[in-house]
């Protein structure tokens, strides 16, 4: 099958919830099902499924730690289907030692993997910068 763009168009929130401690943060967003109108060739034999969300957030935090780069991964917990509004998943600190997130400025790097009815998917991905709290 070739490359097929997703229809679906998620983003995320502005702002993130930050956890207690700065080892992990919670990050949500619309989905946006079917933002773009289905091309007529396509129409009535593809259609978006269900969706799964990967993260990465990225804060490189000013002193006292100048420079230093804190990253966390995560993903969405479940599986979203049409009509479901919003999607969330949770990042975590990777790495040992001391290293947390502080609120602020970060940068969120998404992946929505999109399964298609067809048997197949499309990715879409986006960048942003998200405010940590």
């Amino acid at each position: 099958m070739p490359h097929v763009l997703p229809y679906m168009m998620p983003k995320m929130s502005k702002t993130a919830a930050l956890a207690a401690d700065g080892k992990s943060v919670k990050i949500t967003g619309p989905i946006n099902w079917n933002a773009n109108p289905i091309p007529p060739v396509l129409s009535g034999t593809l259609q978006e499924i269900a969706a799964v969300f990967t993260l990465v957030v990225s804060q490189v935090q000013t002193p006292p730690a100048s420079g230093v780069v804190v990253t966390a991964i995560g993903w969405s917990d479940e599986m979203y289907v049409p009509g479901d509004l919003d999607w969330d998943g949770t990042a975590t600190v990777i790495g040992t030692g001391a290293a947390k997130l502080v609120p602020g400025g970060a940068t969120v790097a998404a992946w929505a993997s999109i399964a298609h009815s067809d048997g197949g998917y499309a990715s879409y991905e986006w960048t942003l910068p998200v405010e940590l709290q």
